[in-house]
């Protein structure tokens, strides 16, 4: 169950402020998309987060991507946003977690691993020994059977962690 806890627990990525940041001592960020940043599937990041991504970069915040997804599909969102992009990461694996940490170069004391899902993002980022931030999914409409599945495998986990928060 360790393994699974998110260090900190957030409703959307646009509480992650220039005092959260401070507050956390947080200077790098490993970034989920689908449903962390945007809605799942989107292409291209939206103004609103546009300006999030600027004001983490003007807080001199490092950023990565780090995706199952195919290169393809994050193409462009990357690109757009002006974040690299490590795809095909294998989450919960450690692989892509260690190539995020070497990339933005800081101790992972300072770094955080924020997404959506217990069994990729939170579980991963706290295999790779960093400190993960758990994000409420944006939209579920649109996830595929496994998503779903997954979701439901959550449910009861994310109860027990809360009421053991409580």
């Amino acid at each position: 169950m360790l393994k699974l806890r998110p260090t900190i627990r957030i409703d959307n990525v646009y509480e992650i402020d220039e005092a959260f940041l401070r507050a956390h001592q947080i200077k790098g960020i490993v970034l989920d998309v689908d449903n962390t940043l945007v809605r799942n599937k989107v292409g291209v990041p939206d103004e609103k987060l546009y300006r999030l991504i600027d004001r983490w970069k003007s807080a001199g915040m490092k950023l990565v991507i780090l995706t199952n997804a195919r290169r393809s599909r994050m193409a462009l969102f990357g690109d757009e946003a002006g974040i690299k992009i490590i795809p095909m990461a294998n989450k919960p694996f450690k692989k892509g977690y260690v190539q995020a940490v070497e990339y933005l170069g800081l101790p992972k004391d300072k770094i955080v691993a924020l997404g959506d899902q217990l069994f990729t993002d939170i579980w991963g980022g706290n295999r790779a020994g960093l400190r993960t931030v758990l994000v409420t999914p944006i939209d579920l409409s649109n996830e595929c059977l496994w998503l779903r599945m997954k979701r439901a495998l959550e449910r009861p986990l994310l109860r027990k962690i809360q009421r053991e928060d409580h």
